[in-house]
């Protein structure tokens, strides 16, 4: 064993401690305890499914794309797209709901959606 593997392995065993612990923090900080096993498993499993892909591209990048990456580039920016528009997505259906609840709340008040004028104003 040479030096520099050494420090390798101690660095990766930190770095991989550390990224470990803060991803446990942030799925637990953001999403609950409750579901932080499903979410962390689906995450890991769909690691799983991509790093699966990644020698069938790689062969697919010698034989057909005669080595050139740029398409295998393109399919993983794909790949990595789908959670990020998945993400935008809930963020507007949630935004949405939000705002027709506020609605809702608002239309039970005194002026709701009536103009204020068209009520007769009483003495509270």
């Amino acid at each position: 064993l040479s030096v520099v593997q050494v420090i390798n392995f101690l660095v990766f065993t930190m770095y991989r401690a550390y990224l470990y612990s803060t991803i446990s923090t942030l799925v637990a900080e953001t999403f609950g305890l409750e579901p932080m096993g499903r979410v962390i498993g689906s995450t890991y499993f769909a690691a799983a499914v991509v790093s699966l892909l990644q020698v069938p591209m790689s062969v697919t990048t010698q034989t057909v794309f005669h080595g050139d990456y740029f398409p295998v580039h393109c399919f993983n920016l794909f790949l990595a797209m789908i959670p990020v528009l998945g993400l935008e997505l809930y963020d507007r259906w949630e935004k949405r709901v939000e705002q027709q609840r506020r609605h809702r709340e608002m239309s039970g008040t005194r002026y709701g959606t009536v103009a204020p004028w068209d009520h007769e104003l009483d003495d509270d």
